[in-house]
């Protein structure tokens, strides 16, 4: 009696331990949500004999969302991006003290774009930032709609833009799509034509009002004095 109880215990337990292997070999599936990824965006222009730009790392979460912009130190070292102008003419402006606005504005202008989703930011920016360094009248307005919404007053009068342009060519990258760059006035070829010109009757005269020369800033024309960039 007793060794039949017995047996019955052991089958009991063999048949329990079996159980549990089975239920600790195969654990139920759990969801995953897509890591993390740091991608990098960069902008830059020639002018007046400097490498403008900015570049940034932008760090986006598995829904595309953008949860850190920092400034990439290295890559703005690497391609000797000029991020505010220098100048060497006395009393333009406080270089220092524009400078130092920089550096205490530019962490205000980066967080701008955290919580924004990728694809809409970039459609925004690339219907805003369609800038020609050569028309002054491209760039957006500070005072625009996408200007109250991303820009920064950071002391240098372009900065907000080419921070702008960045970040939306690290979404372009995300996205697969094509980077924003900044263009240029086309060269015009001077026309040549085969007929000699005709002197007219009446000789020119002089015009009476001398011409009037401008000062110029990167990417800007004007009449009024130079503005840090």
């Amino acid at each position: 009696m007793k060794k039949n109880l017995f047996s019955k215990i052991l089958v009991a337990s063999a048949l329990a331990g079996l159980v549990s292997c089975n239920n600790t070999s195969s654990p139920s599936p759990t969801p995953t949500t897509p890591s993390e990824q740091t991608i990098s965006g960069v902008a830059s222009y020639e002018s007046h004999g400097n490498k403008y730009g900015m570049a940034v790392k932008v760090t986006f979460d598995g829904s595309k969302k953008i949860t850190k912009v920092e400034r990439d130190a290295a890559k703005i070292e690497e391609l000797k991006l000029v991020e505010i102008t220098q100048t060497s003419v006395p009393n333009m402006w406080d270089h220092e003290a524009m400078q130092s606005m920089y550096d205490e504005k530019i962490g205000d202008a980066l967080n701008k774009f955290v919580g924004l989703d990728a694809n809409a930011y970039y459609t925004e920016a690339a219907a805003a930032l369609q800038v020609n360094i050569d028309d002054k009248t491209t760039w957006p307005s500070n005072t625009g709609e996408f200007a109250t919404k991303y820009f920064v007053l950071t002391g240098a009068t372009q900065s907000s833009t080419r921070l702008s342009v960045a970040v939306a060519n690290a979404c372009a990258t995300l996205l697969g799509k094509d980077s924003i760059v900044f263009t240029t006035n086309p060269v015009v070829p001077p026309v040549s034509s085969t007929t000699p010109s005709t002197p007219t009757s009446t000789p020119s005269t002089p015009a009476s009002t001398p011409s009037s020369s401008t000062s110029s800033t990167e990417g800007e024309t004007s009449s009024t004095p130079e503005v840090a960039e």
